[in-house]
């Protein structure tokens, strides 16, 4: 056991795999299913693609999008998003359209002012669509910025 580590290093090998597995379970079923409630209709998962992570976007194992159409990434942080795409990109089965969903509201910490430099970032890490959060809250100069992104054809 590492010092300050939770779990002895087997014990939390064979948690993560199970965790691993079940997760994998739940998103292959919640795929088939809306496949069988809506057939043609496109179907993406919210994700990260570290394995491990937890929460609303939770990791994924690459086998498990099969039959997805898509994954969306939340790419809040203009740091980090182009690594966050650029792993995904590397993991996601191929064909796999990948949606970066960039924080586009101040009030929710977004700097709408960015969004061109980082709109181009996520595109030039492989992002092919973009998605802008939370455009429905947005203010006036959140939605000036969010149309000057749309008009330039980003």
């Amino acid at each position: 056991m590492t010092e300050g580590a939770a779990l002895p290093e087997e014990a939390a090998r064979i948690l993560l795999a199970v965790r691993a597995a079940l997760a994998s379970r739940f998103q292959r079923e919640v795929i088939a299913a809306a496949r069988d409630a809506a057939p043609g209709k496109p179907v993406y998962l919210h994700v990260h693609p570290d394995p491990r992570e937890t929460g609303a976007n939770p990791g994924y194992e690459p086998a498990a999008l099969a039959g997805a159409t898509g994954i969306v990434l939340s790419c809040w942080d203009p740091r980090a998003a182009p690594g966050l795409v650029s792993r995904s990109g590397e993991t996601a089965p191929p064909g796999t359209v990948i949606a970066a969903s960039l924080l586009a509201v101040a009030g929710l910490g977004g700097d709408p002012a960015t969004l061109p430099a980082q709109a181009a970032a996520v595109r030039a890490a492989g992002a092919t669509e973009l998605r802008l959060y939370h455009a429905g809250l947005a203010a006036a100069p959140d939605l000036a910025a969010i149309a000057a992104l749309c008009s330039a054809g980003a």
